[in-house]
């Protein structure tokens, strides 16, 4: 971990989209990446293969338990442009998503 240089933030492959913000836990992916971007610290690869690091993340709701549904496109994307103060990270994806819960 100390010498990693990049890393990935995914949705857990077994989130499920809250009902009431079908788009929560893209939210959360990009709130973590513009995080890792302000910090500086490591950057950001749109795949599997050039990243040090993984790190899954969903949207928590403080409930013990709250409606979802799957199979949504919700959380696909082609193409991401984020940005912070001083830093903007532009990227895109050709094909399928790989499968995270496969090594």
């Amino acid at each position: 971990m100390l010498k990693a240089k990049t890393v990935l933030v995914v949705i857990m492959p077994d989130a499920g989209e809250p009902i009431d913000d079908p788009s929560a836990n893209r939210k959360a992916q990009e709130e973590v990446e513009k995080a890792f971007l302000k910090w500086g610290r490591y950057r950001l690869p749109l795949d599997k293969y050039t990243a040090d690091l993984v790190i899954g993340v969903r949207k928590g709701t403080g409930k013990a338990a709250n409606p979802t549904i799957n199979g949504g496109p919700v959380d696909t994307r082609p193409g991401t442009i984020e940005t912070t103060d001083n830093q903007i990270r532009i990227g895109a994806q050709q094909g399928h998503h790989p499968d995270l819960t496969r090594q």
